[in-house]
């Protein structure tokens, strides 16, 4: 399970040990995540950015920009 915020924080939990093991953070507010496959995500906000985001690794990667900011 995970949760993004208008924080910019997104965070990765173990749902049977109930608690976070992953988290990293981008400087915009976001709104959407999805997961690709266990350690793969997406994440967008107010921003162009397009994260893709590998869990092993520390911070998100810019994949795609879109035509807004919205």
């Amino acid at each position: 399970m995970a949760s993004c915020g208008n924080d910019g924080k997104i965070v990765v939990f173990d749902v049977a040990g109930k608690k976070p093991v992953a988290s990293t953070q981008v400087t915009h507010a976001l709104h959407d995540i999805c997961f690709v496959d266990d350690s793969t995500m997406y994440a967008v906000g107010f921003d162009a950015n397009v994260y893709r985001w590998d869990i092993s690794q520390s911070q998100p990667k810019v994949d795609h920009q879109a035509d807004c900011r919205d």
